[in-house]
């Protein structure tokens, strides 16, 4: 399988094909297996309009699966180019980045649990819930690394971040 971004369209499309089956999915667009697995190509440009996008969002969280996968990487998107900086004192948001650690320990905790629905293995839903507590990690860290750079005296270092 080709790897795929978790926050690229066609990572929530292979959740849905995962979930849902090739065929289930498809027949929620008029659109046949062959067709929803170049969506998930990672390599292929092609895609749902969104109206058909719209459609298999819903049709997932109809079917008890959680929020739809395609809105999901969209607000992830929109949110993360939409973001303009603003410097903090870098031990504040330390402690923004420990409370999303802590956050991210308590769901894989809460989705390894034996009695969870995978049991020791993740469902579709834990997975995307588990990469959006990642990705929030992420952009904590990120933004702690912006601050240290606004923090900073002097010249930058050569390679340092941006």
């Amino acid at each position: 399988m080709k790897p795929r971004n978790p926050k690229s369209f066609p990572a929530a499309m292979m959740q849905i094909i995962g979930v849902m089956t090739p065929e289930g999915a498809g027949a929620e667009v008029g659109k046949s297996s062959q067709l929803l697995y170049r969506w998930a190509d990672p390599d292929c440009e092609a895609g749902p309009t969104i109206t058909q996008a719209l459609s298999l969002d819903v049709a997932y969280q109809r079917a008890g699966f959680g929020p739809g996968p395609i809105g999901q990487v969209y607000q992830r998107l929109l949110a993360d180019a939409a973001v303009e900086h603003s410097a903090s004192d870098p031990a504040d948001r330390l402690l923004s980045v420990l409370s999303h650690a802590g956050k991210l320990a308590g769901e894989i905790r809460a989705a390894m649990d034996p009695n969870s629905p995978g049991g020791r293995k993740l469902t579709y839903t834990e997975q995307a819930t588990l990469q959006g507590e990642i990705s929030e990690a992420i952009r904590a860290l990120q933004s702690l690394s912006l601050d240290v750079d606004a923090y900073a005296t002097g010249p930058r270092a050569v390679g340092g971040a941006a």
